[in-house]
């Protein structure tokens, strides 16, 4: 005895096609936001993958990073108790020079040098160059509203998403 072949049929999958995607998930090439703990945001330095964004080494980091180069964000935080010496003394191992693991494609630039021009992309969003008061402005502002450790370090420190908004214009994740 035969067992007959299946016809093939051509049509929509069963069930109306693609399943949603995840909450927090975003269409390729969108924003991403901060504020939802979800999604897991990656950051990269020059190039370099720091992390994801909520994370405490990266986070610290990269506000280390910022510090070092010294710019309105940085003097405005420092001038609220959120200096590199209180960084390290929350985060210790958020110092400059990194040690990179060898899966970096190369060291990570030198935000101390102030001739390097160091790029920060959250995700697959340049978000502007490290220095530049509206890109430091959107880095501490997403920090902040990750709520990671280093957010409520800021937090603790009266630095909050709404404070830099209102101080940095633009900087928010609206």
């Amino acid at each position: 005895m035969t067992v007959p072949e299946p016809k093939p049929a051509f049509g929509p999958p069963a069930g109306g096609g693609r399943p949603p995607a995840p909450p927090g998930t975003d269409e390729p090439g969108g924003r991403p936001d901060p504020s939802d703990p979800g999604p897991p945001i990656p950051v990269y330095l020059g190039g370099v993958p720091l992390g994801d964004l909520g994370h405490p080494r990266v986070d610290s980091r990269l506000l280390t990073a910022l510090l070092l180069r010294g710019g309105e964000v940085a003097r405005w935080l420092e001038a609220r108790g959120a200096g590199r010496a209180a960084l390290s003394a929350a985060f210790p191992g958020c110092g400059w020079p990194l040690d990179p693991p060898l899966s970096w494609p190369h060291g990570p630039p030198d935000p101390s040098n102030p001739t390097a021009v160091i790029e920060v992309d959250l995700q697959r969003l340049r978000v502007g160059s490290l220095g530049d008061t509206a890109a430091d402005g959107r880095i501490v502002c997403a920090i902040a509203l990750r709520r990671g450790q280093v957010g409520r370090w800021l937090s603790s420190l009266g630095v909050d998403a709404a404070d830099i908004e209102a101080a940095f214009p633009g900087a928010g994740w609206k």
